[in-house]
């Protein structure tokens, strides 16, 4: 062979394609700019976007500066679903041509198509707050909130968009949706016959209504909706799963493979057949079967979420909750608001022993899915299963009251009550209970449900009849007590305390019947003289404590007793939680955290705990772990208003006004009428300028028949909200001219400041205090106000006060050793040290100590202090600050004005910006950029 025969170069069919594509390139640029776009529209309009996509790049590239042309490019890429290549055209038509109603609604459409909810709503802030957003982008932004699960604000928008066109379809289908999560199907079937009565052919809003049709259990409706769907759109795959999924579980497996049959040979999809084939073969129990078929159809759909969800599932009837654990956390790793997701690894966690862990995994599924009983039942067994009967009771109640007719849910709370001790007679009829415990639990449920007569006869009969049973002579006692029948409740309780003579419930009913009577000190005596003979006795120490409350003895003599009864079993709910309640309601917030920890720490889940413990932490200023701990209160506390509120305050007072009025909003959906949460609501208007909004409220409020001073007032908390504190002033005065109080100082004391008449507020702060000098509330509110103004003398005169009541209320140390610093290093670290010594891990005690040493010049032992703080809640700005201070303080400057720079870009109106500021920009001065 020549070996020179090789080189030689012959056409290949390779080449030949070449030339060919060549050829039709330079055929494109033979075309001008606008011959290009007419033959890409015609392309488009045949269908064929691929052509279109190709001419259109080619037009760009002749003119590069046409945004026109890009806004078209970016339309066909995402026809043919390119969204993120649409995106980049959009982005550069936009430095183009800056014309937002060109532009916007289609970006808006490509972020929809990418998912990237958050980046919607941030491109279209700026004209959805100057009210220029156009219509179509406004419910692209509001499709976005509803992602996103921020319902109420989707809602104001669909809302709006439908009072300026009431047949707007986009926000049909959005309300619809959002009246389906809150369950009212009604609504829901309205709105979705208006969308398709307009587009009889819309995929989404089929979609809805097939979901509509499963829900009132119209399987057929259901099943045709679906095949309707894939009519018109034949590459659904949605769609065909839940079409499979419906036929499967009714048992028409066959129609199930005719539809798998119909999609391999009309779209191939061997992949999506498989797993359909998956579906069917799991609903017929075969498991390895269907075992196979999923992994098959995850090697040719990796990660495709109902494959894996279903992979998880066959494992779970396999028995192998592990695997199926493993599986479910796949899932939520890839997609961590998928509830379906959550309820099934909840159920695997149950089944591997884990309760505790599956309530942690339903935790952020309870918060977006408020109304789904399945869920909450769940979450019901989860408690259950981790002896927490209390908490699963109330999510199971609701549960009932979401799904009055479900057997799960009644099966579920009759197991939890009858943990508790309390069920009905239709259960106790079923079960095989001790007689005596079914008349016990007769006589309670009569008790709770108010019927007095019938629980004292029923208590009576069987008094008499076991005349040595202290409990039913108790239970007699309270049904009397709460008929009015004090002398012979009376006899009742005494009768029980003969038969047992430290039988706590009776004591408790009898003491609490004399202070009722008004026999304080006969309460208190008979408490004292059953714990000179049993000093360590729990539950009487408790006792002893809540007649005190009662009686209103003062703080300090109460928490003897509950410190006595918290030494003697710290594992015990009740003394933690009443030491934190006590020392909340004396102001002494720092202690009153420390021993809701503590409270946590025992029962985590408890709402009464967590309430606590969440006004504690925001009383303290852990604004962050308050809002945290808040909403775990209202995930335990479902269809309850007061938490909502209580967390749309802190998130209020932190800057969230969106997520605030969404709390708020879910708050007013539970109680329509809710006054407090109507003027929150105002309030947040009138503060974010929204004056139309805030006056609309004032008017729903007074058909909720306010007082005129009431009224008055909220008009002027309106007016303060809104900055015209000279207005608000004029009025809270004539107001506390009136009727004085506390609450009525406070407002007026910060209506002044705020109209910079600081020397006149905190004149009538003292002579509010010269009047009542035992209002521990309004000194915590004078000394913390003093110190804002940068009045730290008469802050610390404040906090002495109420030091001199209580030396160890650890808010008053703590707080006065700040104010001190300023001008009294030495007594400043005399009352940290105080405080340190009660509360050595608290971070704001922490700091607070660290920086009085910093101030003394003691710079070593300071720091090691504030870093301590730092390290435990280093997302605090003042601690933040100290620490920047203590490294530059030690010779670390560098690092100090690194974390000033970090502080003032995340908290740039911190009280002491300023002082930051300028340490910030002579450190930079010292050491560069």
């Amino acid at each position: 062979m020549n070996p020179y025969t090789s080189r030689r170069i012959k056409p290949t069919l390779i080449s030949l394609l070449f030339i060919s594509l060549s050829l039709q390139g330079c055929g494109d640029r033979l075309k001008n700019h606008d011959q290009l776009v007419e033959e890409a529209r015609q392309a488009s309009a045949k269908g064929d976007h691929s052509t279109a996509a190709i001419n259109l790049k080619s037009a760009v590239e002749k003119e590069p500066e046409r945004a026109q042309t890009r806004v078209l490019l970016a339309q066909t890429l995402l026809d043919s679903g390119q969204a993120a290549d649409a995106e980049k055209q959009l982005r550069r038509a936009f430095q183009i041509n800056n014309d937002q109603k060109l532009i916007t609604p289609l970006l808006v459409k490509t972020l929809l198509a990418q998912k990237n909810y958050k980046g919607i709503i941030e491109e279209t802030d700026i004209a959805a707050g100057a009210g220029t957003l156009d219509g179509e982008s406004s419910a692209g932004r509001a499709k976005a909130y509803l992602m996103l699960n921020r319902i109420d604000e989707a809602e104001r928008i669909y809302t709006q968009l439908i009072k300026q066109q009431p047949n707007v379809l986009a926000a049909q289908i959005g309300l619809a949706q959002i009246a389906v999560s809150r369950g009212d199907l009604t609504q829901a079937t309205e709105l979705i016959n208006s969308a398709l009565t307009t587009a009889p052919n819309h995929v989404e809003a089929l979609y809805i209504l097939a979901t509509l049709h499963t829900a009132k259990n119209d399987t057929d409706g259901a099943i045709a909706t679906y095949r309707k769907i894939i009519t018109q759109a034949a590459k659904e795959a949605t769609a065909y799963v839940r079409l499979v999924d419906l036929l499967a579980a009714r048992k028409q497996f066959e129609v199930a493979q005719q539809e798998i049959s119909k999609l391999r040979q009309t779209q191939g999809m061997a992949g999506m057949v498989d797993y359909l084939s998956a579906i069917v073969a799991f609903r017929q129990g075969k498991l390895d079967e269907a075992r196979k078929l999923i992994q098959s159809a995850d090697r040719e759909m990796p990660q495709f979420v109902p494959s894996m969800l279903l992979a998880g599932q066959i494992e779970l009837a396999a028995n192998d909750p592990q695997k199926a654990a493993n599986a479910f956390q796949q899932v939520l790793n890839l997609s961590p608001n998928d509830i379906q997701a959550r309820m099934l690894l909840a159920q695997a966690q149950i089944l591997l022993k884990q309760p505790q862990q599956a309530y942690e995994t339903l935790k952020p599924a309870l918060l977006a899915a408020p109304y789904s009983a399945p869920l909450y039942t769940l979450a019901g067994e989860a408690l259950l299963y981790s002896n927490d009967d209390r908490q699963a009771i109330a999510f199971l109640e609701y549960a009932a009251k979401l799904a009055p007719d479900s057997a799960r849910v009644s099966q579920s709370l009759t197991l939890s009550k009858m943990a508790k001790g309390g069920v009905t007679d239709d259960h106790l009829m079923q079960s095989k209970i001790n007689p005596r415990t079914t008349e016990v639990v007769k006589i309670i449920n009569a008790l709770n449900a108010g019927k007095l007569a019938e629980a004292e006869q029923m208590a009576a009969k069987h008094a008499n009849n076991h005349q040595d049973d202290a409990l039913m002579h108790n239970l007699l006692g309270v049904a009397r007590a709460r008929a009015g029948k004090h002398d012979q409740a009376r006899q009742a309780f005494e009768k029980a305390l003969a038969i047992r003579a430290t039988y706590y419930p009776a004591l408790v009913n009898l003491s609490l019947l004399d202070i009722k009577l008004g026999h304080t000190q006969a309460a208190i005596s008979r408490f004292d003289q059953h714990l000179k003979m049993r000093p360590g006795d729990v539950t009487a120490l408790l006792g002893r404590a809540e007649v005190g409350l009662r009686a209103g003895e003062k703080p300090g003599q109460i928490e003897r007793f509950l410190q006595s009864a918290h030494k003697a079993n710290p594992g015990m709910l009740q003394p933690a939680l009443m030491l934190a309640q006590l020392f909340f309601q004396s102001a002494d917030h720092g202690r009153a955290m420390e021993y809701a920890l503590k409270a946590r720490n025992i029962a985590p889940n408890d709402k009464d705990v967590l309430q606590i413990l969440g006004m504690s932490q925001l009383a303290s200023g852990d604004r962050n772990g308050a809002i945290s701990t808040l909403t775990q209160w209202v995930i335990a506390s479902p269809g309850e208003a007061g938490p909502l509120i209580q967390l749309a305050k802190a998130q209020a007072g932190d800057n969230r006004a969106a997520s605030a009025e969404h709390s708020l909003r879910k708050a007013l959906e539970i109680e329509p009428k809710n006054i407090q949460a109507h003027v929150e609501l105002a309030l947040l208007y009138a503060k974010a300028g929204r004056a139309a909004d805030a006056n609309r409220k004032l008017a729903e409020l007074s058909d909720l028949k306010l007082s005129a001073s009431d009224q008055k007032e909220l008009q002027a908390d309106i007016a303060m909200a809104a900055g015209k504190s000279a207005d608000a002033t004029s009025t809270y005065q004539s107001l506390y001219q009136t009727t004085p109080s506390p609450r009525l100082l406070s407002k007026l004391h910060d209506a002044l400041v705020q109209a910079g008449k600081v020397d006149e507020a905190i004149r009538i702060g003292q002579t509010w205090l010269q009047n009542n000098p035992d209002d521990i509330g309004s000194h915590y509110f004078l000394a913390n106000a003093a110190s804002n103004a940068k009045r730290p003398k008469i802050a610390a005169g404040y906090y002495e006060v109420i030091l001199k009541k209580n030396p160890d209320d650890l808010t008053a140390l703590n707080n006065a050793a700040q104010a001190y610093v300023q001008f009294d290093t030495k007594r400043a670290i005399d009352l940290a040290t105080q405080a340190f010594k009660l509360a050595p891990e608290n971070p704001f005690v922490l700091d607070t100590y660290g920086w009085s040493l910093l101030h003394s010049g003691k710079f070593k032992e300071g720091i090691k202090h504030i870093e301590l703080a730092y390290r435990k809640n280093g997302q605090q700005p003042d601690i933040q600050y100290h620490y920047a201070v203590a490294l530059a303080k030690t010779g670390d400057r560098m690092s100090a004005k690194e974390r000033l720079s970090e502080l003032l870009k995340t908290h740039p109106n911190f009280p002491d910006a300023a002082e930051a500021k300028y340490l910030f920009e002579q450190l930079t001065r010292e050491v560069g950029n």
